[in-house]
């Protein structure tokens, strides 16, 4: 009996201590190897400049989508008489006897005949010629793509180079020049060797070596108007020179930036 008395307690022991190796839980430190940053949404903004441009005078032309980074001209000539650009002057019917050159801004256009055929100099008096006889005009539209980002350039919109893409190393090919008007801006090229032009430059009043006030802020479209013509004043422009010249057709090209020169 007493033996018994002594086993409860020490089966009761037994079990009880069985019962808290089940239940019990072992304390261990927790361990993770990975971590990772949600929540953050992004959205493409454009930030470079981007300049387009159109044959013609409307801005309804452009879309946000296409690249307009060339545009054909539309006008087109089957001959025209040699002129000159000159300073802006009243020409009377008659004519007058003598006009300064053209340094930039307003101007006019002229015409004059030489007294041999192998002499470009004028000896007869100067009559206007601002007509499609004397040049071949056409108009573009030029403006920044604002879906691009930016909406201001670096730099005023100008004329970058002019090149002959189409025509023949002879006299007339040699006389052709560029006149690029934009409001009360222009640049006047032409050729100093077959296809090597070079830029007339203009007076002091700065309305020359570009075709804006400021640095070109046009996302609607600014116009720029380009004249082709024979240059009058040019020491091949005789009736020697375009008798031998075969070609007599030539093809312009005109390239604008909004960069430093």
């Amino acid at each position: 009996m007493k033996l018994t008395k002594k086993l409860i307690p020490a089966l009761g022991m037994l079990v009880l201590s069985a019962c808290m190796l089940v239940t019990s839980t072992f304390a261990w430190f927790s361990m993770n190897t990975e971590v990772s940053a949600t929540g953050m949404t992004v959205k493409a903004v454009g930030d470079q400049v981007y300049l387009q441009i159109v044959q013609g005078t409307s801005s309804s032309a452009f879309t946000d989508e296409e690249a307009h980074k060339t545009a054909a001209g539309k006008a087109t000539t089957t001959g025209l008489i040699p002129a000159a650009v000159v300073e802006k002057a009243t020409i009377p019917t008659e004519g007058v006897a003598s006009v300064n050159p053209y340094t930039g801004g307003t101007y006019s256009w002229v015409t004059n005949v030489s007294d041999a055929v192998d002499n470009y100099e004028a000896t007869g008096k100067y009559t206007g010629a601002d007509s499609t006889s004397y040049y071949l005009k056409d108009s573009f539209m030029i403006r920044l793509n604002e879906d691009a980002g930016q909406k201001t350039a670096g730099a005023p919109l100008r004329v970058s180079a002019v090149n002959m893409t189409a025509g023949a190393d002879e006299a007339m090919a040699k006389c052709v020049s560029v006149l690029v008007v934009c409001g009360d801006y222009t640049q006047l090229w032409k050729q100093t060797s077959y296809n090597v032009w070079e830029e007339v430059e203009g007076s002091a009043s700065g309305k020359w070596g570009k075709l804006t006030e400021g640095n070109f802020d046009s996302i609607t479209g600014t116009q720029v108007d380009i004249y082709v013509f024979f240059d009058g004043e040019n020491q091949q422009c005789t009736t020697a020179g375009y008798s031998a010249s075969a070609t007599n057709g030539y093809t312009v090209s005109v390239s604008f930036a909004v960069t430093a020169a």
